[in-house]
């Protein structure tokens, strides 16, 4: 079930170092890059918690927090392949000036 409290949520692959994506700190000593129903990047922090918040309670992880792109470096080498191919992942951004939720790939 979606979130409707964002009235548009676009999916696209444009990364922004302005945008986050939901790290599972469960093992301190391999953080991993959640991807959340096929979405990994989050155009806002707000965004990131909520989506990952709508998933059921067994589908959750403790020590699950949203981390910025331009912060990854503080927990991940970001020049490996496992953070390159994150940043080839689907992207979900929000446009206010319209109403209902429009899920597809922008081109």
């Amino acid at each position: 079930m979606w979130n409707l409290q964002y009235p548009w949520i676009r999916m696209n692959k444009l990364i922004q170092n302005t945008d986050y994506c939901m790290v599972s700190f469960k093992d301190k000593d391999n953080p991993k890059i959640l991807k959340i129903q096929g979405i990994t990047w989050f155009e806002s922090e707000d965004l990131a918690f909520d989506y990952y918040m709508m998933l059921n309670e067994e589908h959750r992880e403790e020590n699950v927090y949203p981390v910025q792109l331009e912060n990854l470096s503080f927990h991940f080498n970001v020049g490996d392949d496992y953070v390159q191919g994150k940043l080839k992942e689907t992207r979900v951004s929000k446009d206010a000036e319209h109403v209902g939720v429009m899920v597809g790939v922008e081109i």
